[in-house]
């Protein structure tokens, strides 16, 4: 039986080592696919933060280059490029352009367009300037679809001409062809088996070859060898080995949204599923070689103090930074050592240890393990180690106790002491690292890592919101001012977030399409902007509730769907906002639970098992319900509602179901109207009108653009006399568009007779 034992573990080990192996080799692949390919530079992204939404899963292995978030790729400048060819992956709703030269010097450049934004083919594109037009080719591709296709572009005499899967596009526009522009929307793409003039670019990751597959192997099988070589039990060591096995489970899976959940931001995702286990099988095995190392009937263990001793000079050494003299570090850190050592000593042999010389050595190494391993929670005061080198100490010092119980004194009271004082100890180390500060008195909020797109200021708009204190500006949680209803005026509320009410890029509200609009009405209506950066559709409806006799709307606008959809929590907005108001936030100071980082860290632990991905701030079930609670709180104080899609460049597609659900809420409610304003902002944006900052926030052209388009809209709807129009000049152009027909009869508005008398 024990025989079976040794070779399970044997076979265990060299499994769990391949598994290791493997993900290793797709973490570091998917690490270096997130780069630019040797040689190529890529421009940083525009967009903050990491919208996991929208830049799409790091699953895939190390053959292909993924790049999004506008971050364009660009080859090194060429004497005269010939050909290029790739394999490319476009999710649905993102797209890729390929310009042939740099479309950012201004002077111009051709290129092919990959687009699943609509479902047209891919066509030829050029630009000048800010100004990007199609241009006219011969031929016609296919449309693409979810699996990767072959693109090869040649230059012709004449211009270029583009296969896609074997069809072929020619287009007679001179193209320079000195440098490649590989330039994804929001939406991450993948690009492998790219070539440039038959010289391919290396994939990010090397194959996955024997070499990988020996090493892990053999280091799996050589780790189970040596522990049974020391004379360690089979079913210990196989029952700490067994861990590796969960890496050949997680390779290639991405983990960020978990890692959102569980607040540890210290953790790489690409590497987790290699690493994690390998640290939770070597921390298995540590734990079981001190307790046997720990046993009184084995050989003393005074060998240990003197790598225990290098350990705690090394991390006092690195603990100071320089700050303190060498000198001063090291005979700190020896006394230190010794001093601990001695009080060790002294201790074991006081509670009944026949070997306490060498129990006290295995319970430093411990504790300058401890201190070793809280240094990826990066401490911020050398007490942090000091605190970790302390409960490290104190949990060998409870597994002494343990496996010597038979003639440890007061046994009882040492697993107590020990426990609680190591609880308390690693409580400390926890409250003076960086990487759990999201875990402590406002670690129940969503504040941490930006790069895991979390909600920072979810606490304090909380607080604002449930305050209810009107600011000057919208800046902190909740709308401005307004005055009053004045009888005979026509009011139009505007809901929205930062795209609406500011609070990202100015601080003049006169230059977001509320106030253009209100400029364009006649003096007896007015446009109250009620937008509050940061807001959805959750806000807006527990606003209403409150606020909407105050607010008397006539209309009610709603410019939404960018903050539901796209902004990823832990949980939905609306039960984040519950567990706040209950307390489970922490927001007492008399919750003492709240601010125990222990505790929190834990009660995130399991919580992110819960579910399996990150939620969206208000899911499309949750925005339905809002909305309709929208649409029944202006109606029935006798208001219309328009209903209007938020504009999303490059690629709407990430909002088409949001729009869906608007346009159908349209098509059901009588006083309510739909404007897609999204694809007049796309559309203006394919002239080459500068329309966004970023992904969604406009420039002044952009708000002149909504507010023309909700103009045109009240017009039509006879809301608003047609010599508003006469006060606003449309920025479209050529590319302005008709105003949308009306989905349902006219309505009376400013500068005509007064409506009938609200409910």
């Amino acid at each position: 039986m024990a025989a079976s034992v040794r070779y399970l573990a044997l076979g265990t080990g060299l499994l769990g080592g391949l598994a290791v192996a493997v993900a290793l080799h797709l973490g570091l692949g998917q690490l270096r696919a997130a780069e630019a390919p040797p040689g190529w530079t890529m421009k940083e992204s525009v967009v903050p933060g990491e919208l996991l939404r929208l830049d799409g899963s790091l699953r895939g292995g190390p053959s292909a280059w993924r790049s999004g978030y506008f971050q364009t790729l660009s080859s090194p400048r060429l004497e005269g490029l010939q050909q290029l060819e790739a394999r490319v992956r476009v999710p649905e709703g993102g797209s890729l352009a390929i310009w042939l030269s740099d479309a950012r010097e201004g002077n111009g450049a051709v290129g092919l367009s990959l687009s699943r934004v609509s479902e047209g083919p891919p066509r030829g594109l050029a630009t000048h300037g800010p100004t990007v037009r199609p241009l006219a080719c011969r031929g016609e591709l296919a449309p693409l679809g979810a699996d990767p296709v072959e693109v090869a572009i040649a230059l012709t005499p004449g211009g270029f001409e583009a296969t896609v899967d074997g069809a072929t596009l020619t287009c007679e526009e001179p193209a320079r062809g000195d440098r490649v522009q590989l330039a994804p929307g929001l939406l991450s793409v993948e690009i492998s088996d790219l070539s440039l003039d038959g010289v391919p670019v290396p994939p990010p990751g090397p194959p996955f070859g024997a070499l990988w597959a020996l090493a892990g192997a053999l280091l799996g099988l050589g780790l189970v060898a040596g522990e049974l070589a020391l004379g360690a039990g089979a079913v210990p060591v196989l029952l700490t080995t067994l861990p590796l096995l969960l890496a050949g489970l997680l390779a290639g899976e991405d983990l960020r949204a978990w890692i959102e959940r569980v607040r540890w931001t210290f953790l790489g995702p690409t590497l987790l599923p290699a690493l994690g286990p390998l640290a939770l099988s070597l921390a298995l095995k540590a734990l079981h070689h001190a307790s046997r190392a720990l046993r009184e009937g084995l050989p003393p263990a005074g060998p240990l103090r003197l790598p225990a001793a290098a350990l705690v000079l090394a991390l006092a050494v690195g603990a100071t930074g320089g700050s303190t003299g060498l000198g001063v570090t090291v005979a700190t850190a020896v006394g230190g050592a010794v001093l601990a050592s001695v009080g060790l000593t002294l201790a074991l042999k006081t509670l009944g240890s026949r070997r306490p010389r060498g129990a006290a050595s295995v319970l430093l190494l411990l504790g300058a393990l401890g201190a070793l391993a809280v240094v990826v929670l990066r401490p911020h005061h050398p007490l942090g180690g000091a605190y970790a080198a302390l409960a490290a100490a104190l949990l060998g010092l409870v597994a002494w106790a343990n496996v010597n119980a038979s003639r440890v004194r007061a046994f009882n009271l040492v697993s107590l002491v020990g426990v609680g004082l190591g609880l308390v100890a690693l409580e400390g180390a926890l409250t003076l690292s960086s990487e759990t500060e999201a875990w402590g008195a406002g670690g129940s909020t969503t504040e941490g890592s930006e790069e895991y797109g979390w909600v920072r200021t979810a606490e304090r708009d909380f607080e604002a919101f449930e305050a209810g204190v009107h600011p000057e500006y919208p800046e902190s949680g909740f709308p401005v001012a307004f005055e009053a209803e004045q009888e005979g005026r026509y009011r139009i509320v505007s809901f929205g977030g930062s795209t609406t009410g500011g609070a990202f890029q100015n601080d003049d509200l006169s230059q977001f399409y509320p106030a253009i609009l209100g400029a364009a009405l006649p003096p007896d209506a007015e446009v109250l902007n009620q937008g509050v950066g940061g807001w959805t559709t959750f806000q807006i409806r527990r606003y209403l509730e409150d606020r909407v006799d105050d607010l008397a709307p006539d209309l009610a606008t709603l410019y939404v769907g960018h903050n539901d959809l796209l902004t990823p929590t832990p949980l939905p907005l609306e039960q984040l906002y519950a567990a706040w108001q209950g307390g489970g936030w922490a927001r007492g100071v008399g919750d003492v639970l709240g601010r125990i980082h222990l505790y929190q860290g834990f009660r995130f632990f399991v919580a992110s098992f819960a579910s399996s991905t990150t939620s969206q701030a208000v899911p499309l079930p949750h925005a339905e319900r809002n909305l309709r609670s929208v649409v029944g709180l202006v109606r029935d104080r006798g208001g219309r509602v328009l209903l209007m899609s938020e504009g999303l460049s490059p690629d709407p597609g990430p909002l088409a179901e949001y729009e869906e659900l608007l346009e159908s809420l349209a098509e059901e409610h009588e006083g309510v109207d739909y404007l897609d304003v999204a694809g007049a902002l796309h559309e203006a944006e394919r002239q080459g009108m500068d329309i966004f900052l970023d992904d969604c926030h406009l420039t002044a052209t952009g708000h002149r653009i909504v507010a023309r388009l909700m103009l045109d809209h009240l017009v039509a709807q006879g809301i608003a006399p047609a010599s508003s129009l006469e006060r606003l000049t449309d920025p479209r152009r050529e590319a302005a568009g008709r105003a949308p027909a009306p989905r349902h009869g006219p309505r009376r508005g400013p500068g005509t007779p007064p409506p009938p008398e609200r409910r």
